[in-house]
């Protein structure tokens, strides 16, 4: 069936983390006067991050979307549960203070993000077909807000995180919010002629399909031929194939 829609994810499809999170937390940690010698490895800060994000979601999903919390707040204290559980130490106020708000400032800097070479190339070709852009993110609202310094938001018509949605993928809710914005710009569009692309197997790929919508899988992990791309299995290594499956579709 023919694409007139696309909705793309983000982390890992459009952009990914210019630096690894313990890497980040590790250089932050030193910025705010800790000393070196008492600072475990930044493997060991980024899992312990990745226990805090866990617990802070479990929390507050969404990023506290619904609730009393604020953004910075939920970011800083997954930020400052990360540090402390890493150190098994209590810190001073002023050195979580500092902690934090280097963490947060930096995520809001284009430099945290690297656009991959390939998300472009889909892009214009999408706008030169005439196709609808969507983004649809289990990142916070924040993320959307950087789009533009990404260069990315001249090309995208609607975007939506879980975070102002309340729901994240794979839930149908979150594509279905995805589905009435675009629908909002071109009412006769069904869905079953948007296609959502996506790098995780069961958030992006199995949501979108059943919330209805055609979907690609994106393993930039493994190589995939553009035969295989092409013979309809789902699954590309990169957004060029993407471009040669709608082109495909187009043609129908």
């Amino acid at each position: 069936m023919r694409v007139k829609a696309i909705i793309l994810d983000i982390t890992g499809t459009t952009a990914v983390l210019s630096e690894n999170v313990g890497v980040v937390y590790l250089r932050a940690a030193k910025a705010a006067g800790l000393s070196p010698k008492s600072l475990p490895s930044s493997d060991v800060i980024f899992s312990s991050f990745r226990s805090a994000f866990k617990a802070q979601w479990k929390r507050y999903p969404c990023y506290g979307a619904g609730k009393t919390i604020p953004e910075a707040r939920w970011w800083k204290e997954t930020a400052r549960s990360a540090l402390t559980t890493a150190l098994g130490s209590t810190l001073s106020e002023e050195n979580l203070y500092s902690f934090q708000e280097y963490v947060y400032d930096y995520y809001g800097k284009s430099q945290a993000y690297t656009v991959y070479s390939d998300v472009m190339d889909l892009l214009k070709f999408a706008k030169d077909r005439g196709l609808l852009v969507g983004v649809l993110t289990n990142s916070s609202q924040r993320t959307i807000d950087m789009l533009p310094m990404l260069g990315i938001a001249p090309f995208v018509d609607v975007a939506a995180s879980c975070q102002v949605i309340g729901y994240a993928k794979p839930d149908s809710k979150a594509f279905e919010h995805s589905i009435s914005q675009l629908q909002s710009l071109k009412p006769d569009l069904r869905k079953e002629e948007i296609m959502h692309i996506g790098d995780h197997p069961l958030e992006d790929f199995q949501g979108a399909r059943s919330a209805g919508l055609q979907a690609l899988l994106l393993d930039r992990s493994v190589v995939t031929t553009n035969d295989q791309a092409l013979r309809g299995g789902g699954s590309v290594s990169n957004l060029w194939q993407a471009v040669q499956v709608l082109s495909l579709k187009d043609d129908r």
